[in-house]
């Protein structure tokens, strides 16, 4: 349903934010039959992130899903 192209989530803090996307993708792809190159991954602030994010998807490695890193 492209309505549903863009959600926005408020977490508590990262670590919850990071949770929620893995869980979140994981469920899509699931429940939906979505595939892991419909989303996108954006933040203002990657370093914030470093490593959080990693082990937030780190599951759906098991599950097929390849991470692509890009800068700027």
């Amino acid at each position: 349903n492209k309505g549903d192209a863009i959600r926005i989530f408020e977490a508590s803090d990262v670590y919850e934010e990071c949770e929620f996307i893995g869980a979140d993708i994981k469920r899509e792809v699931m429940e939906r039959g979505a595939s892991y190159s419909d989303f996108a991954i954006i933040a203002r602030d990657a370093e914030e992130y470093t490593g959080i994010i990693d082990t937030a998807l780190s599951e759906l490695e098991d599950l097929g899903f390849t991470p692509e890193k890009t800068a700027d």
